[in-house]
């Protein structure tokens, strides 16, 4: 292609800025591109140069800025934090429509690093809680606290739409942990008893008419199991009390005739 410019910068053909300078009708242009940054021709020129110079020696550029982080690290997070502070609602607000700007973007990246990193990232994580349980107990005991009603709702809400896939990870998951469930609910409930029979009988008394509901129903819809179950206890109360009356009505074997 011959790299000649038209200075048609509303059209441009290139991927990079081929004019070496900028004449009228293309600053002309260029302005109506670039309607929220308003450039003298000097400072367009400053601006150019600054990108091709970069573009250059991009490479020494990252080190030194990444040696001088390293060399100030802590001064420069000190006033990043104080920067922050100070100007805290211009900061979201920059932050947040940087991220709606650039979501898919964002979780593309976060998603590809996580993958890449998965098992440092669990271990860092681990580590970190671990080190800091107390501080993070007490902060979601503060935000729950404090947005208990809209957590609800969304939990509410959550369950409402998974509810199906909830339940059958339940299931899979006592299943596959039978043993362990039980016991970690028979030791709970031995050192809760009095709290946990306290909670249901106000449970009852409150849902009484929803948990005779709920009990029809599943009557209803297991009734031959149910009844299935109930005569089969039955007929092994008959067979242990008709086994306890022959033993009973047995002369007693244990003892000796002193005749």
């Amino acid at each position: 292609m011959n790299m000649i410019c038209n200075e048609d910068c509303l059209h441009c053909l290139y991927e990079d800025c081929i004019l070496d300078k900028v004449t009228h009708a293309a600053y002309r242009d260029l302005k109506k591109v670039e309607k929220t940054t308003i450039l003298s021709k000097k400072e367009y020129d400053k601006a150019q140069y600054q990108k091709l110079y970069y573009q250059a020696n991009r490479r020494r550029i990252l080190e030194t800025q990444k040696q001088y982080y390293q060399a100030n690290r802590e001064k420069i997070k000190a006033y990043a934090a104080k920067y922050r502070k100070l100007h805290r609602g211009k900061v979201a607000a920059k932050d947040a429509a940087y991220r709606e700007q650039h979501r898919e973007e964002l979780y593309s990246k976060s998603a590809d690093y996580y993958e890449k990193n998965r098992k440092e990232l669990a271990v860092k994580h681990a580590a970190y809680k671990e080190q800091h349980r107390e501080e993070l107990a007490a902060k979601k005991a503060i935000y729950r606290k404090q947005h208990q009603s809209e957590i609800a709702s969304m939990l509410a809400a959550y369950y409402q739409t998974h509810s199906a896939e909830l339940l059958s990870y339940q299931a899979a998951y006592r299943e596959l942990h039978k043993e362990e469930v039980s016991q970690y609910h028979a030791a709970w409930y031995t050192a809760h008893k009095e709290e946990a029979r306290a909670k249901s009988a106000v449970y009852q008394k409150q849902n009484r008419e929803k948990i005779a509901a709920k009990d029809a129903t599943y009557y209803q819809a297991h009734k031959d199991e149910i009844n299935a179950k109930q005569r089969e206890l039955r007929r092994l109360k008959k067979e242990q009390a008709a086994a306890e009356s022959t033993q009973l009505a047995k002369p007693d074997s244990g003892m000796v005739n002193s005749d």
